[in-house]
């Protein structure tokens, strides 16, 4: 199946893009649709995992345009967007 992976901030810079199709198999999940991004694009890993290799609990996962929690595994389906908000800084 064919998941949308709408990038953002660093994630954006280091894949060069603003949204990537990636190839999953049946019930894959968010957290297994990372993997496979941070597996293409190695300086993304710290972005996105801890070194347990857990979701990273200031990262905003969203299927859909709707938050979901990493700790808690969705099964995406054929043509589902997931997009990962990161923590941003400022003042």
């Amino acid at each position: 199946m064919t998941i949308k992976l709408n990038l953002f901030a660093s994630l954006r810079q280091i894949a060069g893009q603003k949204q990537l199709e990636i190839e999953a198999g049946e019930g894959a999940t968010a957290q297994d649709v990372l993997k496979q991004f941070a597996e293409r694009f190695k300086e993304a890993r710290k972005y996105i995992f801890n070194t347990e290799g857990r979701i990273l609990t200031s990262t905003i996962i969203l299927i859909n345009d709707d938050t979901v929690n990493a700790d808690q595994p969705v099964a995406l389906k054929n043509g589902d967007e997931l997009s990962v908000l990161l923590p941003t800084a400022g003042g």
